[in-house]
């Protein structure tokens, strides 16, 4: 169930810690993910000017790797200092998926500093672009528009909007690196296939991949084929899809067929 909207206050308590990453109501409960936090990040030594920056907290959390992928970044950078309170900001980073983008509060228009990152798959620019009067950026995600994984145009031919994309965090990192050899499945297949999906490649994808399973009469055991946790990339992160990742020799992934850019690929280059 969704959690009612609020607005976020502007003046946030001071904190040191996991809390920068703020309760999820696509979630029944806080998650923090395995191996995440803000206390064992080691901050960068800074030279030259320091900028503050601030996560402006929108009221909505549909967007829990976004945040871990700002909050990690932004911490480690060495120009760059997380603050609490936009008025403490030189740069009030807006960080948006639009999962629920008509409960987005966005920035006040008194901030002349806000950089917006849009992180939603598709092509369309966000709905409440015109309620932020002073970005001093704007950077879209999925910022092509393909059909069935060919590419048709980019989403926009405004030059003050600026493509960008996923990356990995610390976080997801395997530190615990089976050689080549004790990794228990010689091939898996994490992309969902169910009948609500419509990414008919991905489905194709799935499809060789059982078919390659076949061909090579590979053992039940050796192979793994199928989704393991919730749904979707802002769902509490199940221990054993990376533990999945991390004894896999072959990870067989795939971008959407719509857009550019998924976790999926990310997840499978960190483990």
């Amino acid at each position: 169930a969704e959690a009612p909207p609020h607005q976020p206050s502007q003046k946030q308590a001071s904190s040191t810690g996991d809390d920068l990453i703020p309760t999820h109501p696509c979630l029944t409960k806080k998650v923090i993910p395995h191996n995440f936090s803000m206390k064992s990040i080691r901050t960068a030594s800074h030279q030259g000017r320091s900028y503050n920056v601030n996560l402006w907290d929108d009221g909505t959390y549909c967007k829990l790797r976004e945040m871990m992928l700002n909050t990690e970044g932004f911490s480690l950078h060495p120009r760059t200092t997380l603050v609490h309170s936009p008025d403490d900001a030189d740069i009030i980073v807006w960080v948006s998926t639009r999962g629920m983008w008509e409960r987005e509060v966005p920035p006040p228009n008194n901030y002349s500093n806000v950089v917006l990152l849009d992180y939603a798959d598709g092509c369309t620019l966000h709905q409440s672009l015109g309620q932020v009067k002073h970005l001093v950026g704007h950077f879209k995600r999925s910022f092509v528009n393909r059909i069935d994984g060919v590419f048709k145009h980019n989403c926009t031919t405004d030059q003050s909007v600026l493509p960008f994309a996923y990356s990995g965090v610390q976080a997801f990192i395997n530190h615990k690196i089976n050689s080549y050899k004790q990794r228990k499945y010689d091939v898996t297949n994490m992309l969902r296939n169910g009948p609500s999906i419509t990414d008919k490649r991905r489905k194709i994808i799935v499809k060789y991949t059982k078919s390659f399973v076949q061909k090579h009469s590979l053992k039940d055991g050796t192979y793994f084929i199928g989704n393991l946790g919730s749904q979707g990339a802002n769902s509490g992160f199940d221990n054993r899809y990376f533990e999945v990742l991390a004894n896999s020799k072959i990870i067989v992934t795939a971008n959407p067929a719509g857009w550019e850019g998924d976790f999926r690929l990310w997840e499978a280059l960190l483990s």
